[in-house]
């Protein structure tokens, strides 16, 4: 194999198909139970916390930026054991956290939102201190937004996703041990359950929102992953491509039926799975070629 493309490979993690698996189906179970008619509205019982603990500790925000540090400890753990020179260390250790954060908000601002179209529910909490700062900052306060999928959450799980696949390769796993890795996993799972209970706690969203995000969170991040890591990364990752069709067609199936706009669901649908047979039949034709 090309030593050009072997540099490049070194900076993406393998995928790991136990991982991805599980993943996949948690990610369906879980769509699938919150967006159903005896779960999707409800609303989390009033145990509320004071008002004033509950608008600055049990802050969202603070909830994803925290893990958003434990994240980029982790991505310069993993470049460091790839051996990855300093400069392109620091700034991918910098740059993909941010590339997560930003691409979710627009792709959710310019497609996801207007493709289902949910209206906030009414009589909800007012956002906490730090939330609501930053988006009185950035220009977000009173602008008109929809309810699915759940922002907060869909980030939550990319960055969830990307973590546990890199305390999951073999030179991470050498590295830190087993007690290490568990500490890594609860963590990240206990911030994404953290953060939707705290948005379904103040009314903001309903479960229904939670498991729209659930789903799109979880099929788009192992697609874009797959298909990156595979051209990219290396090629043994390209075995995956084969097994993502069915998965992508199982989740696009009921997104389409809770979907208010089908037509761009459907496109999309379509430009992934052709996107997925190319790279594939390109990567295995490189492959023979480089043999």
């Amino acid at each position: 194999m090309h030593s050009k493309y072997m540099h490049r490979s070194r900076a993406l993690p393998a995928i790991r198909p136990d991982l991805l698996y599980w993943s996949l189906f948690g990610g369906f179970l879980s769509m699938v139970f919150l967006c159903s008619p005896g779960i999707a509205s409800k609303s989390i019982p009033t145990f509320r916390i004071a008002t004033s603990l509950s608008g600055g500790f049990l802050d969202p925000l603070l909830v994803q930026g925290g893990s958003v540090v434990v994240l980029m400890w982790l991505i310069y753990q993993f470049l460091t054991l790839r051996n990855i020179c300093g400069i392109w260390r620091g700034v991918l250790t910098v740059a993909v956290p941010l590339l997560i954060l930003f691409g979710e908000f627009f792709a959710s601002q310019q497609f996801l939102e207007p493709l289902f179209r949910y209206k906030m529910p009414a009589g909800a909490m007012p956002e906490p201190i730090f939330n609501r700062a930053v988006a009185d900052y950035i220009g977000l306060s009173g602008r008109t937004s929809f309810a699915a999928p759940a922002g907060y959450c869909l980030r939550q799980l990319f960055i969830m996703n990307l973590a546990l696949l890199l305390i999951e390769q073999p030179e991470m796993e050498k590295r830190f041990g087993g007690s290490v890795r568990v500490g890594v996993h609860a963590f990240f799972v206990l911030c994404v359950i953290g953060i939707s209970v705290l948005r379904v706690y103040r009314g903001i969203h309903t479960p229904f929102d939670i498991g729209l995000s659930f789903g799109v969170g979880t099929i788009l991040f192992w697609f874009f992953g797959v298909v990156i890591c595979s051209v990219v990364g290396d090629r043994k990752n390209a075995h995956y491509l084969g097994d993502m069709p069915n998965p992508l067609l199982a989740f696009g199936a009921v997104i389409y039926f809770y979907s208010q706009d089908t037509t761009p669901w459907i496109i999309a649908l379509i430009g992934m799975i052709a996107l997925l047979g190319s790279v594939y039949l390109a990567l295995g034709v490189q492959t023979m070629q480089d043999s």
